[in-house]
Parts: C-alpha cells; structure tokens; sequence
C-alpha cells in the first residue's frame, strides 16, 4: 500500500487478519505505549501503535483499551499541601494483533494528541 525501503522485512498479508471483532477483556491489565507505526511520535485516530503488553497478560485482538496520561502532583494553593490531579484521558485503542509480550493496537478514538509513554488500561467495549 506504501513504499518498502531496501532491507525491510515483509509478511504474508493474511486477507482474514484484518477483521477483529470487538472483545471484552477477562483481564485488568494496564500497560503503556511504545511506539507508533513508522516511528510517529504524535498519534490520533486511525494510527498503528504497539504496546508493552500481550497474550501472557491475557490480552487477546479485538480487546478495548483506554489511553490515559497520568497528571501531576501539585501544591494545593488554599490547603498548602500536595495534591495529585486526575488522569486525562486521551482515547481509546483496539488490540489487533496480540503477540505473546506486545500487541499491535489501532486508535479507534482520541480526545487529544497521544505520545509514546502514554498509558493504557483494559475498558469495557461499551465504555
């Protein structure tokens, strides 16, 4: 669909790989992104990215994740004592191929621009 640089390695395209059908997860697992397809560095809907976890933490394709980023601890100005904010949350991701430790996902909604490092955690598909 692209060009193919000299030296890349390629795979057989499997025409039944593309479909995934929305799963729930039996599984809370939390986890991170850590990277994206062609090593883009601002991600949106639509994008490839791959995360840190996999079959051995019970993910499996079509899983639903949530992207959040973690806030930071501030000095509450009244109180003058720190405070942790809430998590942002960024979108939401879709397993489509779980590999044993990592899983290609595909961004299926963003509220905001996703980086590398940004957290996931399993949702309910309905969520």
């Amino acid at each position: 669909f692209k060009e193919v640089p000299v030296g890349a390695r390629l795979k057989t395209l499997d025409a039944n790989s593309v479909k995934v059908e929305v799963t729930e997860s039996d599984a809370r697992v939390t986890g991170v992104i850590v990277a994206g397809l062609e090593k883009k560095g601002n991600l949106a809907k639509d994008d490839t990215v791959y995360i840190d976890k996999g079959k051995k933490d019970r993910l499996v394709n079509g899983n639903v994740l949530r992207v959040f980023r973690s806030s930071k601890t501030v000095e509450d100005p009244f109180r003058k004592d720190k405070i942790t904010l809430p998590s942002v949350e960024l979108g939401k991701l879709m397993v489509i191929e779980a590999g044993d430790d990592t899983s290609a996902c595909v961004i299926t909604e963003s509220l905001g621009v996703i980086y590398i490092g940004d957290s996931v955690s399993t949702a309910k598909a309905n969520q």
